[in-house]
This record gives C-alpha cells, sequence and structure tokens, in this order.
C-alpha cells in the first residue's frame, strides 16, 4: 500500500492586530447580546401632510372655474347685444330727443314767418333736418355698441387667466411649502436612525480597520505530514527485493502487530528455523485484496512490496 500525505494550511492574521481583532469581535457579540442590532423604526410622521395652500388652491379651484365660466357668458350675452343694430340704449334715445328738440324749433321757426308753417314744403324740409341730424348719432351709437362688444369680448380671456394664475400661484407655493416639510422630516428620521445606529457602525468601522490590516501582514503557514507506506514500516532493506517469500508456511512466531492504512493486517514472524523477526503481510491474506501483487514461486507464495 502506498503511502499518504496531509497538507494543512493555515492562514493567520497580522500578529499584532489579532488582539485588536478579537477586541472588536467581542465588543460585535456584546452590543448583539444587548440587541443593538436591532434598530427599531423611526416613530414619529414620515409623510409631509398637505399644505394648507395647496388645500385653498385646491377648494377654490372649482368655484372659480365656475365664476371664470359665468362671466364668459355674461360677456358673450353682452356682446350679443351690442352687435345687434335693434336694440339701443336709454341713454341713445335721450340723444335722439334732444336732437329733435334742436333742429324742429329752427326749422319750424324758418316757416312761420313766411306763413307756409304746415305745408308740404315745410314738411319735407323738418324730415329732412331730422333725418340728417339723427344719422351722425345713429353711426355714433352703432358704432360704439360695436367697440363695447369687442372690448368685453378681448378681456374675457384675460379676466379667466388672471384668477387661474393666482391659483397656479398658491398652488405653487404650497408645493414648496410641503416639500420644506417632507425634507425636515427625512432629516429627523436620519438623524433618529442616525443615533440609534451609531455604535453599531463604530464597531462596524473597527472591525473593518483592524481585520483589514490584520489580513494585509497576516501570515501564510502550510504543513504536510506523509505517511510512510509498507515498505517504509519495514525497512529499507525489504524494498531492494522484488519479491519476498511471505508465505504462512516458511513462517513461525506469528504476531500481529498492526495494519496497513487499507486494513490489510501486518505481522511480526520470523521464517521457519532463523533467529531473525521480520515484519510484513501474510501472502495468502493480500491475494485476496491484491492478488497482481502475490506470484507463485516453486509451490510458494511471494509477495511483490512495490506493488503494494
Amino acid at each position: 500500500m502506498g503511502g499518504s500525505s496531509t497538507t494543512t494550511q493555515r492562514n493567520d492574521p497580522y500578529a499584532p492586530a489579532q488582539p485588536l481583532i478579537n477586541e472588536g469581535l467581542s465588543a460585535a457579540k456584546s452590543l448583539y447580546d444587548k440587541g443593538g442590532f436591532n434598530i427599531t423604526p423611526y416613530q414619529g410622521q414620515l409623510m409631509a401632510g398637505r399644505d394648507q395652500f395647496s388645500t385653498a388652491s385646491d377648494n377654490a379651484t372649482l368655484p372659480q372655474v365656475g365664476q371664470n365660466l359665468g362671466a364668459i357668458n355674461a360677456a358673450q350675452g353682452g356682446a350679443m347685444r351690442a352687435l345687434d343694430p335693434t336694440l339701443r340704449s336709454g341713454a341713445f334715445d335721450q340723444v335722439k330727443q334732444n336732437v329733435i328738440a334742436d333742429i324742429m324749433p329752427s326749422i319750424n321757426g324758418s316757416f312761420a314767418g313766411s306763413g307756409m308753417t304746415g305745408s308740404s314744403l315745410h314738411a319735407q324740409n323738418l324730415s329732412k333736418g331730422l333725418t340728417a341730424g339723427m344719422a351722425n348719432v345713429e353711426n355714433q351709437a352703432f358704432q360704439q355698441g360695436e367697440n363695447r362688444a369687442l372690448t368685453a369680448a378681448g378681456m374675457i380671456p384675460g379676466l379667466g387667466d388672471a384668477a387661474n394664475s393666482q391659483l397656479s400661484f398658491l398652488s405653487g407655493v404650497g408645493a414648496d411649502r410641503q416639500k420644506q416639510s417632507q425634507a425636515e422630516i427625512n432629516a429627523q428620521v436620519f438623524q433618529d436612525q442616525q443615533g440609534k445606529t451609531a455604535e453599531m457602525d463604530a464597531v462596524r468601522n473597527y472591525l473593518a480597520l483592524t481585520t483589514g490590516a490584520g489580513g494585509q501582514f497576516g501570515v501564510q503557514t502550510s504543513t504536510t505530514k506523509k505517511r510512510p507506506g509498507l515498505f517504509g514500516m519495514l525497512g529499507a532493506g525489504m524494498q531492494a527485493a522484488p519479491f519476498l517469500f511471505s508465505d504462512r508456511r516458511l513462517k513461525e512466531d506469528i504476531k500481529r502487530v498492526g495494519e496497513t492504512d487499507d486494513g490489510l493486517p501486518i505481522y511480526t514472524y520470523k521464517y521457519t528455523g532463523g533467529d531473525t523477526y521480520h515484519m510484513g503481510v501474510m501472502a495468502d491474506e493480500l491475494a485476496e485484496v491484491n492478488p497482481s501483487a502475490v506470484v507463485e514461486i516453486q509451490g510458494y507464495k511471494a509477495v511483490n512490496y512495490g506493488a503494494i
């Protein structure tokens, strides 16, 4: 049987760092035992609430939209009325009366002295004078109505946009305030967790430093142990012979003293008639497990120790 070897490799940390590593491990165990690794969650508010400005903007949006639509409808109605030539204001009627009051006395007076009052010529001149005087007034009134309608129509979008921009501004301010509140909450959470994990972080950092130094300067050792084969156990003299008689019939005073790695018994014995003790195996037992290592010479079994 051949010999076997066992190799043991060690990677020891740097010797001066070992006490520091042990100290860090001890501190980590102590911290763990007292619950230092169980970090309780932050108990405060985690999300900022809706800011009051944003809430106010939301609450006012729907009513404001309703007001904008009402104003638009009102302005459109006013524009349509202003565009209707059949609609005139009370002021226009008063202007008409004033024009008639100014024109008629003048025309009537010019005919009164001639004795033609009430004549067809008088009526024609009165009709022409009133028509000429009223034409300019009616044209001005029409143009003023058109201008008012156009002005009202142009103001409608601006009025709605102005109201909406105020709501947007209010909503933006609310969003900024809410963002600031959330940042403050996040800072409180960080501070809370930092305080709870400070001791654990310190131990972790300490171990990182010490184990890093220990590994950087670590010492590796390797030890190899080799078990001698059967030849080594029997001595160099046995190894020189290719075959040795190991037939049980040639031996006496046989005593078992051990076994090989494979469980084959090893004996001490003397050859019959000899005085020297030898150590080896029995050929009949070896033949059962490794027949190729056993030969027969002149009726007796011999062992090739180089094959076992």
